[in-house]
């Protein structure tokens, strides 16, 4: 059964939607027994590799990363402080001016490098920029918390984290490509463990990303989950 993903269709223009299968044999069978309807475009989610199909552009496979954040010596790691220049703030509820929102969209697009969206030339409508230019926004909009690194009043490095009861994840993480491996990045990622406490933390990256797989590791993360993903078309099919 394909679910209707409402926020991309929104952006997109054009209605997209998703379902997930677990080997090529239910893929298949999906194709002669399900019913696509309107979908211009659907994400297909897959616990193994479907293998080569004409009728899918393999999107790459994403790696879902779980840290149990009650090592003994996360507060040790978390209280360190940020790089000199640097500060960390949390963006409130007042609004960014116009220059404030530009850097946060430029940061959006920057951490996007090895993201499907930008891989599949089956994009052709600017669907890129449309979902990451407004990833922050979104973010903000489902009331994650969100943590900005600023360099001499400007917006360098930022994270997302939705924090539940029991769990967080981080859904949105970039530091502008100039001042990576400056210790940016190992800051945000600091603050946001230490805003999750004693909760286990999530996080979604691509595998072929290895910097930001190693980034991860490093930091503790382990891959619980990988998932392929796949784009279909179906009425390019017809």
């Amino acid at each position: 059964m394909i679910r209707s993903l409402s926020f991309d269709s929104r952006l997109f223009g054009y209605a997209v939607g998703s379902v997930e299968v677990s080997s090529p044999q239910e893929f298949e069978a999906y194709l002669a027994t399900g019913k696509p309807g309107d979908y211009d475009l659907v994400y297909v989610f897959s616990s193994v590799a479907l293998g080569p199909n004409d009728k899918l552009f393999e999107a790459g496979v994403r790696a879902s990363m779980v840290h149990e954040n009650n090592d003994s010596g996360k507060k040790s790691s978390t209280s360190l402080p940020p790089p000199s220049g640097v500060m960390l703030n949390e963006l409130g509820t007042s609004a960014l001016d116009n220059e404030a929102q530009a850097e946060m969209n430029n940061l959006s697009l920057h951490c996007g490098h090895h993201s499907r969206f930008k891989k599949d030339p089956g994009f052709v409508c600017g669907e890129y920029n449309k979902l990451y230019g407004n990833w922050w926004r979104e973010s903000l909009h489902k009331g994650y918390r969100m943590i900005m690194a600023k360099q001499r009043g400007h917006i360098v490095g930022m994270a997302s984290c939705g924090i539940a009861e029991t769990s967080a994840y981080i859904d949105l993480f970039s530091v502008l490509p100039d001042l990576r491996r400056q210790g940016i990045g190992r800051s945000l990622l600091n603050k946001v463990m230490s805003l999750a406490g004693d909760r286990k933390v999530g996080l979604s990256t691509q595998k072929e990303n290895l910097a930001a797989m190693s980034f991860y590791e490093q930091a503790g993360f382990v891959i619980e989950k990988e998932t392929w993903i796949y784009h279909w078309r179906p009425k390019s099919d017809a």
